[in-house]
């Protein structure tokens, strides 16, 4: 469940990540010191792998032009993407 105190966690987030100084939020939230509010404030999160998955989609979107009679259901080895799935 959330809480209206919840959004100050997403504020501070989106300023840091938007390298607003610490000090100001700090100030901005209330806060005795910018430590304060970057270990408990901001979410941090581990950096996010994004994968080239062009390769894939467009011999997806070529299988769907084939007519009926000749359109199979293209299977994709993506096995490797497991271990970083939470």
């Amino acid at each position: 469940m959330t809480h209206p105190h919840d959004l100050r966690h997403t504020y501070a987030t989106l300023l840091d990540q938007n390298n607003m100084n610490m000090k100001v939020v700090s100030e901005i939230l209330g806060h005795y010191s910018e430590e304060f509010t970057n270990e408990v404030y901001v979410i941090h999160k581990p950096e996010v792998i994004i994968y080239d998955t062009s390769e894939v989609m467009n011999s997806f979107i070529e299988s769907l032009k084939l007519d009926s009679t000749e359109r199979t259901i293209p299977v994709y080895d993506i096995s490797f993407i497991q271990e970083y799935l939470f």
